[in-house]
């Protein structure tokens, strides 16, 4: 399966990277020859491979407990507003 330059572009937007037209030239090649591998994946005969996809170990109930108070929570942090953790302000 081939992908487009424009299928490139929209996911360097999403993941907000810039390429230069031969970097983008690049990743499309890249990008296809990954999609291609799955695809060639998918043909794999995995008939005689165990399911390791059950969970086997038992499993405790989920049931509350003990809680601690929020002033212990908050007496080991740098800064507080009494309430909540007070972190810097982060924007991109």
């Amino acid at each position: 399966m081939a992908i487009s330059i424009n299928d490139v572009k929209m996911v360097a937007e999403l993941s907000r990277l810039n390429f230069t037209d031969s970097e983008l030239e690049k990743m499309q090649t890249d990008m296809s020859a990954i999609i291609d591998y799955m695809e060639d994946l998918k043909t794999v005969d995995t008939s005689s491979v165990k399911d390791n996809n059950k969970c086997n170990a038992k499993m405790r109930e989920d049931t509350p407990g003990e809680s601690f108070s929020r002033s212990e929570i908050l007496k080991n942090a740098p800064k507080t507003d009494g309430t909540s953790f007070v972190v810097p302000k982060v924007v991109v």
